[in-house]
């Protein structure tokens, strides 16, 4: 914490900080991984990590290291509150995510981390709203679904797109199943 406030605008060592504060916050709890389930501590840790580079952008508002970072902060920030059991205050995190994904994706459009952190984006979104705002739900899966349709088709048989494409069509069709057409629904699994 001392050397994080003493670190001045160096932009290398404010990345090296924040990395450490976010691989902390895996350790501590980050949801779905190996981890020491300590939630709150993962918070902390993320939320660290999150002041930190939040500093560095805005030193440096169109770099996209930073921009795919805050992306990824913002999901782990995402994960662990929903797991708390804090849906708006993960909803807040899923919509900051995907704003610094997009916000990436319109500085290099055709960069596939970026297209692919937009897909996951929506899909974390969509996965949240299904039960309680499934009109919502389901244009986030729609969005995801075409970003994720666009880039699996530039590179057919990519096992990572192929699987992401599959959470798409699968999210897509849970939120179906509550908004109805139901044989929309089941063309989507």
């Amino acid at each position: 914490d001392k050397l994080a406030k003493s670190s001045g605008d160096d932009p290398r060592l404010l990345d090296i900080l924040a990395d450490a504060y976010e691989r902390l916050g895996d350790v501590q709890g980050l949801p779905d991984h190996p981890s020491l389930g300590d939630m709150p501590g993962a918070e902390a840790s993320y939320g660290n990590a999150l002041a930190i580079l939040q500093r560095n952008q805005a030193l440096h508002p169109d770099d996209p290291k930073v921009l795919d970072r805050l992306s990824g902060l913002h999901t782990r920030l995402g994960r662990v509150t929903e797991r708390m059991g804090r849906f708006p205050e993960a909803v807040t995190h899923h919509l900051a995510a995907l704003a610094a994904a997009e916000a990436r994706l319109r500085r290099e459009p055709e960069a596939i981390d970026a297209r692919t952190a937009v897909c996951s984006a929506n899909l974390e979104i969509a996965d949240l709203l299904h039960s309680t705002k499934a009109l919502e739900a389901v244009a986030y899966a729609r969005k995801g679904l075409e970003v994720c349709l666009q880039v699996a088709s530039e590179h057919p048989g990519d096992p990572a797109l192929l699987e992401r494409l599959a959470d798409m069509r699968s999210s897509l069709g849970k939120c179906l199943l509550v908004t109805g057409p139901l044989a929309d629904a089941l063309d989507q699994f």
